[in-house]
């Protein structure tokens, strides 16, 4: 072998370039869009195993801004998680999906401690998607225009629960939990 590696996969920032593409036929082929209260989805196994794993045993060493009690924000993603997220056919996938075009992606990793009461999403949100990390959360509620609850998404690591921005007033909701650490990621419109 006289110093080869042996290792054909190509990569880029860490992760495989392979995974990359495999996430993204998921994404088109995986995500069931159910329709009530509005468009919605899940995606179980979202990231690929190593790179699940190397974040979540990387929460308790990353470094966190204090946002409000009970509240903080990851200061910066690892490597391999912001590949992903800002992977071009990713979002691409993303964009097919759930029938909407442009937008930029933006990022964050969550702590909370404290529920998040029913709530609509900005407007300047093209989609929303919520990465399941660790704790013990009771996974994201949806209402309807009506304010009634309608469907819970449950929580299970690793899940990717998204939806298109609903255009009228219904809400969604992380009931009381006890240390739910999330990947908050959204498509923003751009100007």
């Amino acid at each position: 072998s006289g110093g080869q590696s042996g290792d054909s996969e190509t990569r880029h920032q860490g992760v495989v370039v392979a995974d990359l593409s495999a996430i993204a036929d998921r994404i088109r082929s995986g995500i069931e869009v159910v329709n009530d209260p509005w468009p919605h989805g899940t995606l179980d196994d979202f990231f690929p195993q190593d790179v699940f794993a190397d974040l979540v045993s990387g929460l308790d060493s990353m470094k966190w801004d204090n946002v409000a009690r009970e509240v903080r924000k990851a200061k910066a993603l690892p490597e391999s998680v912001s590949e992903v997220i800002n992977d071009a056919s990713i979002n691409e996938a993303i964009r097919e999906r759930h029938e909407f075009t442009g937008g930029k992606p933006q990022v964050e990793i969550v702590w909370r401690n404290v529920p998040l009461a029913p709530h609509c999403d900005r407007k300047d949100k093209l989609w929303n998607g919520q990465v399941y990390l660790a704790g013990d959360p009771k996974g994201t509620e949806l209402f309807d225009a009506a304010g009634k609850l309608v469907r819970v998404i449950e929580w299970k690591p690793n899940r990717l629960a998204c939806w298109t921005i609903p255009p009228n007033k219904e809400k969604h909701a992380a009931p009381a939990s006890k240390g739910r650490f999330v990947l908050l990621w959204w498509i923003l419109k751009t100007r």
